[in-house]
């Protein structure tokens, strides 16, 4: 296979922060203050599998195939850099 043959989807995380300050005395102020992150709550898939195993053994099933082929290209794991929405 040659370069950027494969792709996985893109990833898309949004943050948001927003505050506001509330002057309480000269030198004394208040801030409220509210963070998002992962806004949207945007999955983060992981990498599609490129593996292909072996043949697993001699069979007489003429649907055989490697143990692994069923997975190939599939992705079945979560990137877990990404964290769920947290407010």
């Amino acid at each position: 296979m040659g370069h950027n043959t494969l792709y996985m989807p893109g990833t898309q995380r949004i943050d948001f922060s927003i505050f506001k300050s509330f002057p309480i005395t000269e030198s004394v102020k208040l801030q409220f203050r509210t963070e998002i992150f992962n806004l949207f709550n945007h999955p983060a898939f992981g990498v599609p599998n490129t593996t292909i195993s072996a043949w697993s053994g001699p069979t007489t099933d003429p649907n055989a195939h490697p143990t692994s082929a069923g997975n190939f290209g599939k992705i079945t794991t979560m990137n877990t850099n990404y964290t769920p929405r947290d407010i």
